[in-house]
């Protein structure tokens, strides 16, 4: 039981690890980092002092990062907050082992410890699908590209607030401006692509795990007369 309240409260310290030293220093990844850090030597002290609670490293420990995660986190959060539940894991099972090392006890996997190292891999990566393939909301620097987007041959491009694309595009076509704007694996039309935005040149239509597409944007959204357009990859969209 005790070591099941030492595993609980490690646990809550790492979210205040995780939240302190990525807020002071404004970069999820030095909060990782510093998750890290914290429960690597943290697995190492509890295998040394309670050798029979190494398993819960990668059990209990995590839980209260894990109710951090689900119920806190923004939704421009999410992936931050993933590889902050991978580095506790990782880092814990690190520590059991070295702290097993140091104590000069013989490294056994339990029935227990077998069948989390099997069930948990397999539960990040059904989790990293579902994060990777969440949209996140454009920002309102980008909200200028939201609309429905056409190219004189007929290529459509329509980007929703929430984060979402739907192309319209013949496959077929050997046009250059389809060959420039075209996702060539990808069907006639998709309905359930992401948007991201890598600084202010490039923009990405992606759905992790089947097809992505670059964009180069050469010019952004712009007023011509009555009509808002904006250049890709060297074709011009005009806005509806």
């Amino acid at each position: 039981m005790r070591s099941v309240v030492i595993a609980a409260l490690i646990g809550l310290l790492g979210c205040v690890v995780f939240f302190a030293f990525g807020s002071i220093s404004g970069r999820g990844e030095i909060g990782v980092a510093s998750t890290f850090v914290f429960y690597l030597f943290g697995g190492v002290f509890l295998t040394k002092k309670y050798p029979a609670s190494r398993w819960y490293g990668g059990a209990a420990i995590n839980i209260p990062i894990w109710l951090f995660f689900k119920f806190w986190a923004e939704p421009g959060q999410y992936q931050i907050f993933f590889w902050s539940l991978v580095a506790c894991i990782v880092s814990s099972y690190a520590g059991a082992v070295i702290g097993l090392w140091l104590s000069k006890r013989k490294i056994v996997f339990s029935k227990m410890i077998k069948v989390l190292l099997v069930t948990i891999p397999i539960f990040l990566i059904i989790l990293a699908t579902y994060i990777l393939n969440t949209p996140q909301p454009i920002s309102p620097q980008k909200n200028i590209f939201v609309g429905v987007w056409k190219s004189g041959s007929g290529f459509e491009l329509q980007i929703t607030s929430d984060g979402t694309a739907m192309i319209t595009q013949n496959i077929e076509d050997r046009d250059s401006a389809y060959e420039n704007l075209n996702i060539k694996v990808a069907p006639s039309h998709i309905n359930s692509a992401n948007v991201e935005f890598s600084g202010d040149s490039i923009l990405t239509i992606v759905r992790y795990g089947y097809y992505a597409r670059q964009y180069r944007i050469d010019k952004h959204p712009y007023i011509d007369g009555n009509q808002y357009k904006m250049v890709l990859n060297g074709v011009m969209l005009v806005r509806d």
